[in-house]
């Protein structure tokens, strides 16, 4: 009896575990372009020791969207800034203790991106709470306009229907893009506390990983 009722509890922990901790679906991950941590060389197209938008592109391919700055990434930043988060993030980033700081690499959307000619393809997704569903992921395409400038081009649900995916892409590949971001130069946060960088799905070479993580552990 005894061994039915402890059979019965590691069932129950592990099912609640999993409902607690889910995470992406497989399916989501499979569709998620995987991160290689390689030089962009991004640097030499746009500049980026700050944000755009709260989007930061850091130059070995990781990108991150901080809602602390930015809640919507179709708004035009030129039409509606609100300087009070800005000035909280550059103080958190000044000030990395700061609760701002650690939910921007707790919960904030990450992931990585590509650059396609003159168009950045960024994929990304916000960590999922304990209790919470998952938020879906996303590809976002920005057009480089000059050093300082990108112009929003749209966005794809990661795991759409293909037939509507690939209408989605053409339409986004035409588009010179009617929303303008502005480069806003601050010091950049570290990114090696990133939830995202903890997951092994996330990276292309898991040895790669490895190497990072212990070198994390290393620094601590």
């Amino acid at each position: 009896m005894k061994k039915h009722i402890k059979f019965i509890i590691l069932v129950l922990a592990t099912f609640c575990s999993h409902l607690l901790f889910a995470g992406p679906p497989k399916s989501i991950k499979n569709a998620f372009r995987c991160f290689e941590n390689k030089d962009t060389k991004i640097s030499e197209r746009i500049n980026i020791e700050g944000f755009y938008g709260g989007h930061f592109f850091y130059e070995n391919g990781l990108y991150a969207r901080s809602s602390i700055i930015w809640s919507d990434p179709e708004q035009d930043i030129n039409d509606r800034v609100n300087y009070d988060h800005v000035l909280a993030l550059q103080k958190a980033m000044d000030n990395r203790t700061k609760n701002e700081l650690r939910d921007f690499y707790r919960w904030e959307a990450w992931g990585n991106y590509k650059i396609e000619g003159d168009i950045i393809k960024t994929q990304s997704m916000e960590n999922t709470a304990p209790l919470s569903a998952f938020n879906g992921a996303f590809e976002t395409w920005f057009r480089i306009i000059d050093r300082n400038t990108i112009s929003y081009l749209g966005r794809i649900r990661i795991g759409e229907d293909e037939a509507e995916k690939q209408k989605l892409e053409e339409e986004m590949s035409k588009s010179k893009g009617e929303r303008t971001i502005i480069f806003t130069p601050t010091p950049i946060p570290p990114y090696q506390k990133a939830w995202i960088l903890k997951e092994k799905w996330f990276w292309c070479n898991k040895n790669d990983r490895k190497i990072f993580m212990e070198k994390i552990k290393n620094e601590k």
